[in-house]
């Protein structure tokens, strides 16, 4: 950890990595999702720790996260979505109604 604050190592971070380590803490070891994401923000921050989506939409994510009881992966989608100015198409109505983010719910035929 030392050296990826340093930025003598490099790591990447990804949505499922992410989703993962979150539903490990939140569910199995029961952490609140404030310090969830005080902690990942915290190694978000560090200069060899990059994210492909970029460190913004992250941390707009990890946010949301903490201040809904929102699920992390639609809590990254909101924030992709913005990011792209786009769209998210969800059938997850009750937690994309607490996100600031454009959404529609697919129409099945």
């Amino acid at each position: 950890m030392a050296r990826l604050e340093a930025g003598s190592e490099r790591a990447e971070l990804t949505d499922g990595v992410l989703a993962e380590t979150v539903w490990m803490l939140e569910k199995g070891l029961r952490v609140p999702r404030t310090q969830i994401a005080r902690h990942l923000v915290s190694i978000l921050s560090m200069a060899g720790v990059t994210y492909h989506g970029g460190k913004r939409r992250l941390l707009r994510a990890f946010g949301s996260y903490r201040l809904t009881n929102c699920d992390v992966v639609d809590c990254l989608l909101a924030a992709q979505g913005n990011a792209r100015r786009q769209k998210v198409y969800t059938f997850d109505a009750g937690d994309f109604r607490k996100l600031d983010c454009p959404w529609e719910e697919p129409r099945v035929r």
